[in-house]
Parts: C-alpha cells; structure tokens; sequence
C-alpha cells in the first residue's frame, strides 16, 4: 500500500480540503492511503472521517519565523519515525519551502506543492506574504513536482513558463442533482416560501469572500423583489460582523445563516441563484456544486473563467455597483434552467473520473522509486 501524506494547516470545511476529502473518499484505499499533517492540536471537522477510513493524522508546531529551526526538527522527527512516506503533498503553499528541504534530505522521493488560491489578504499589512516570498525559492529548489487547481493559480504561482498539473476540483456530481423533495422540505425548516426567490452562497466569512457586498447586493435585490431570501452558508472570523451588519440593514427577517454544513449537496437545493462577489478565489468548488445541481451562478470576474463548465455563469465586475448585481441576478433566474447534472458527469470534474487521473499520478511517482 502506498501512504500519501497531506500537508494542511487545518482539516476544516475549506475548499482544499473538502477537494481532498472528496479524492480520499472515492479513491480505492486498499492500494492508496491519505495520511495527514495539521497545524494544530484542536479537534477539526474532518479529522474523525479521516479515521474512521484508516488515515492517520500528525501535528507540527505552527510556523512563527522565530522557530525556524525547531519547526523543521519537529518535520526531521516524523519523517525518522515514518520511514513509509515516499510521497508527500502539501496544501499549505506559503510553508511549502520550509517542507520540502527537510523531506528531501529525509528520503521523501516525490515533493508535491499545490496551490488553491491565487491570492493573500491584500487588505492588511500580512507577514504570511513575506514568509511566502522568502521560502518560495526554497520551495521552487526542492519540489518535484508543482499541482494547482486551476490555470489561473498556476500562472499566478508557479509562473507561465514553468510545467505545473492541473488537479481538478472534482464532486460527487450525482449528491448535487437536483432534487425537488430536499428543495421543499428544506426552504421549510428555514421559513422561506415556495415560490420565493431564494440567493445563496456557501464560504468562509473571511474579508476575501466579500460578505458585506453580498449583503448589499441584497439590499438592493430586496428592493426589487418582494419576496426574496438570502441563504449563508459558513463560518469564520468575520460572522459576528456580518451578522451584526444584517441587523443593521434591517434585513434579520430576509436573511438566513446556517454556520457550517457538513450536507452541502442538500441545503443548495434551496437556492435559486449562486452569488459569489469573492475579491479573488483559486478554483472554487462551490461554483462547481451550483452548477452540478443546476443553478445560474453569478460572481466575479476576477475568478477563473474556466469555472464555467455549462455555460450557466455570469461574470460582473466588483467595480460595477449593486443595481448591475442585482440586475444580473434577476436576468440569470428568469432563464430557463439547464440540465447541468449531466454535463458536469461527462467531465473530469466529476470525482469518478477525476480519481483515476491522481490515482495514476501516485502509483506511478511510487514506482519510480
């Protein structure tokens, strides 16, 4: 059996890591098996999944710069303890080059960095992007191999003249077809009529995801529309103040928040539209998951314009204003819906397919060696 040991900071509800979930649980574990490393002692959403289906998880000390050295002893440490990894595959791109070197001199053959995103918090003065910079070289040095999720964050990370691979971020389609039955039952357990216009979005309430647009947007579409609802889907640093925002708008009564979901592929049949104003994203599987289960997805321009699959996403600029969203959100929902389910089946998005390709990747990466 080979053992593939993932690198991330927390096994929580982000987009990685449910993007790695989703592989671990549809890969044939019986030859693959996903180990994990966190950065963290905390308890994380996942973490007894991962148990239960035979992966193990490890804690490292979290990088503060001043501990440069006892973080990679903690790595040496493992790795000597650990002599079955051959593979490691990390997540946490800005640490990346603090990984690899150690792995190297410790005999882990193939060193994998991925990136998720195709930015940082540009909001802030953030220490996370000197850190970056100064470990990328170490990280270019040592890496054997470089993934991203999307064309995008490659060209963003890696460079437009270096060989990356592209992992999709694959779903279970068939948990998102559309399914009238969970559509009812659901929009009753909130509150929120039958034939009610019903926005949703599903993410981390962090500045990046750009809430508090969102709920202007909303605002504004509540003006024009007598009967619509907004539906959030997440958790993070940020939710008080959204939720604090939503009184202030006086919108409590048009706005539903679910904190985190593990049945994601059932409370999105709730939605009419996916609306995603996110200042910048890698590849995200939400847009993905929309389309699968057939909704119009609006959201920025500044994504990936290869998330639309089926031809169902609209992009807005962030510089157009809120009647333009508003607008676009309106016009999206009035056309006909398109059977995306079986669009995005045929495609290497969905988890069958898109398996059997990383699958390959690591028998024949093992081998080598």
């Amino acid at each position: 059996m080979i053992r593939v040991l993932h690198v991330f900071g927390l096994t929580d509800r982000g987009g990685a890591e449910t993007m790695i979930m989703n592989y671990y649980r549809n890969i044939d574990r019986n030859e693959i098996q996903f180990d994990f490393v966190n950065h963290t002692t905390k308890e994380c959403a996942y973490d007894q999944e991962i148990r239960s289906m035979g992966g193990r998880i490890f804690h490292i000390p979290k990088y503060k710069g001043y501990n440069h050295f006892q973080y990679q002893k903690a790595w040496r440490n493992l790795f000597k303890a650990h002599l079955e990894y051959k593979i490691i595959h990390i997540h946490y791109f800005s640490l990346a080059g603090a990984i690899v070197g150690v792995a190297k001199k410790c005999g882990v053959k193939v060193r994998i960095t991925h990136a998720h995103s195709v930015g940082t918090n540009a909001f802030k003065f953030d220490l996370r992007l000197i850190r970056k910079l100064l470990l990328k070289p170490i990280m270019f040095k040592y890496s054997t191999h470089f993934f991203a999720c999307g064309k995008n964050t490659g060209d963003v990370y890696f460079g437009k003249s270096r060989k990356y691979k592209i992992i999709p971020i694959a779903i279970n389609t068939i948990d998102f077809s559309p399914n009238r039955e969970t559509r009812l039952l659901l929009r009753k357990k909130l509150n929120i009529p039958n034939n009610a216009l019903v926005i949703g979005h599903v993410g981390r309430f962090t500045r990046v995801k750009n809430h508090s647009f969102l709920l202007e947007i909303f605002e504004r579409l509540n003006q024009l529309h007598h009967n619509c609802y907004l539906v959030l889907i997440g958790n993070g640093s940020l939710f008080n103040m959204i939720e604090r925002k939503i009184s202030l708008l006086n919108l409590s009564h048009r706005v539903r928040l679910l904190g985190l979901q593990s049945n994601i592929n059932e409370w999105i049949q709730t939605f009419d539209a996916f609306v995603m104003p996110s200042f910048f994203e890698g590849f995200p599987v939400s847009v993905i998951e929309a389309q699968a289960a057939g909704l119009p997805c609006i959201i920025s321009d500044v994504i990936d314009p290869t998330v639309n699959i089926t031809g169902n996403v609209s992009f807005v600029s962030l510089n157009k204003g809120v009647s333009d969203w508003s607008e676009a959100i309106l016009k999206s929902t009035k056309e006909a819906c398109k059977n995306n389910f079986d669009i995005i089946r045929k495609t290497e998005y969905d988890i069958k397919h898109a398996v059997i390709q990383l699958t390959t990747f690591y028998k024949k990466e093992h081998d080598i060696f």
